[in-house]
Formats: C-alpha cells, sequence, structure tokens
C-alpha cells in the first residue's frame, strides 16, 4: 500500500520495528487479515506514541504512513462510503468535512502513563521576534492579545478547507488574506485600545516618483526591508 500510495518510493518508515513500511501490532503479521489498518501522515510526527499505545493496549492494528497522501485518500474512501481509519488532528480540514467517528480512549487525567488514555488537548503557541515589542510595541501588543475560541479555529480551518476545495492551487498565504477581509470583528479585538489616537505622519517628496519631467524614483527605496526597519525606529509611537 505504501509503495503504490507513494509510486513506488521508498517506505516512508525506516524504524527498526517497521516491516517494508509498516508497524505492526501484537500478533499482525505483514499484509495478514484480522488485523486493521490504520494510516497516518509521517512517522515523524507520532512514531513512538502510537507504538506505545498499540503495543500497551494490545491493539491488532497495522500502521501505514502514506505521507502527504493521507487527506485525498481518506477523503476518496469516505466520498465512497468506504471504511477507514486514520490518525490526523482534530479539528483539522479533513476532520471537519466529513462524518468521521473519533475513537477515543479511557479519560484517566492522574494517569501518569499516558499512553492508556485519550489524548489531551493541546495549546498553540505564538512565536515573534523579542525586538519587535521595542520596534513596533503596538504590533506586539496585537500578537500577545490574539487569540481563538475552539468554534472560532474550527471556522478558520473550515474557511480554509473550503478556499482550497474550489482552488486546489491556492496559497495559504491568499486565504489568509481573504480571511482577514471577511473577519475584521474577530481581528479588531486584538487591537490596542489607543491605536486610532495615533498621530499620523504624512512623507513628501519635492520630486515625482513617475512622469517625464523631475522623477526621482530614489524616494521609493523606503520599500526595502533594512530602510523600513530605520525607519520604523525613527517613527516609534507614531
Amino acid at each position: 500500500m505504501t509503495k503504490r500510495l507513494n509510486r513506488g518510493a521508498e517506505a516512508l518508515c525506516k524504524e527498526k520495528d517497521c516491516v517494508n513500511g509498516f508497524l505492526l501490532g501484537p500478533g499482525c503479521k505483514y499484509l495478514s487479515e484480522g488485523c486493521l489498518i490504520l494510516l497516518s501522515s509521517y512517522p515523524e510526527m507520532n512514531y513512538h506514541l502510537v507504538q506505545s499505545q498499540i503495543n500497551s493496549l494490545n491493539l491488532p492494528v497495522i500502521v501505514a504512513w502514506i505521507g502527504h497522501y493521507l487527506t485525498d485518500f481518506v477523503r476518496q474512501r469516505a466520498q465512497r462510503g468506504l471504511p477507514v481509519l486514520f490518525y490526523d488532528w482534530w479539528p483539522s480540514p479533513l476532520t471537519l468535512n466529513h462524518n468521521f467517528t473519533q475513537i477515543k480512549f479511557p479519560s484517566c487525567p492522574y494517569d501518569p502513563d499516558p499512553v492508556y488514555c485519550n489524548f489531551k488537548l493541546n495549546q498553540l503557541t505564538k512565536m515573534t521576534s523579542p525586538a519587535l515589542a521595542t520596534v513596533a510595541p503596538q504590533a506586539y501588543e496585537a500578537v500577545s492579545r490574539m487569540s481563538f475560541t475552539q468554534d472560532e479555529y474550527a471556522d478558520l480551518l473550515q474557511f480554509y478547507s473550503n478556499a482550497k476545495s474550489l482552488r486546489p492551487s491556492i496559497r495559504a498565504s491568499k486565504v489568509a488574506c481573504s480571511w482577514v477581509k471577511e473577519h475584521e470583528n474577530i481581528w479588531k479585538q486584538w487591537f490596542p485600545k489607543n491605536i486610532s489616537t495615533r498621530k499620523k505622519i504624512y512623507l513628501g517628496g519635492l520630486f515625482p516618483l513617475s512622469g517625464p519631467f523631475w522623477t526621482q524614483p530614489g524616494l521609493v527605496q523606503s520599500e526595502y526591508p533594512s530602510t523600513l526597519s530605520f525607519l520604523l525606529v525613527l517613527l516609534n509611537n507614531y
């Protein structure tokens, strides 16, 4: 399966416990019947966790990592009404678009060994340059205030999934720009309260930037990052 989906490429799983790219659960043999096949993307993301759960819970499962083919393969199976077992994030563009049933393990918040328990929710972490707080304190405050509720995050992923279904080649940056234009009510709350009272500075020039006479295109050099950073330092708090 892994070779067919990856068009003859080498199997993705190189771990010593993998057989021809498959991780075999207890009692399972290579391509044997009686064991469920669990699909996932890349072993680097979840190999040790999945292996621990399978062995600890004695699950008759064979794991196949199929890389970036996971989304399309699972969707095709779902659209044809065929059963499929896969490992993915929730929420994600894949899990939000079909009526999948999540397999949950027992909830045991006080158990020190998480392999016996249901997965815990993970919090996304925002990261930015430390210099941003000095160079652009308002932008830094906006990033600090940026947050999504669980429903807003799910809606964001659904927005991305819908855009990709209409235009598969669309870039994530284009989708993000469209989301910003259509969801001003969300990101406006991240702005500092005093941003509307900031002074505006208008940069004027003696010579026009285009035209047949007296042009001086050198004035637009401020668009370059190095010069722009210098301007941000000079015009701090404006």
